[in-house]
């Protein structure tokens, strides 16, 4: 599964002391890759992550399935008392995501760094 997440997170950090996975998605993220992402998610959560940051600077159109995983483990790391953050998005993507009424389940920040200020 390694091999083929690289074409879906382009780099990831895992810090298990703080339970926290930073991450980027690549601009590869396609429907093709919905299973390794789900399950690249369930396993990070099963080894006790519940806290990710997300990179989404490189992720010029998001398919709703691929929206779905990224809801489903928001859900999954907030009933373990984490959470899910994204930063970079762009314009586009944020517009969309906000007129589809998805900005009450995600949290979106304009960088990396205020996105860590409050995790």
């Amino acid at each position: 599964m390694k091999r083929e997440i690289a074409k879906t997170i382009a780099h990831h950090e895992v810090c298990p002391n703080s339970k926290m996975a930073v991450l980027q998605l690549s601009e590869n993220l396609n429907l093709n890759r919905i299973t390794d992402l789900k399950n690249f998610f369930d396993e990070l959560l099963h080894n006790g992550t519940s806290k990710f940051i997300v990179d989404m600077s490189k992720v010029p159109f998001l398919y709703s399935s691929v929206l779905g995983v990224m809801i489903g483990t928001a859900k999954k790391s907030k009933s373990l008392k984490g959470g899910m953050k994204f930063y970079s998005t762009s314009p586009g993507l944020e517009s969309v995501l906000r007129s589809a009424g998805f900005l009450n389940q995600l949290a979106l920040y304009p960088s990396r760094e205020e996105a860590f200020k409050l995790h």
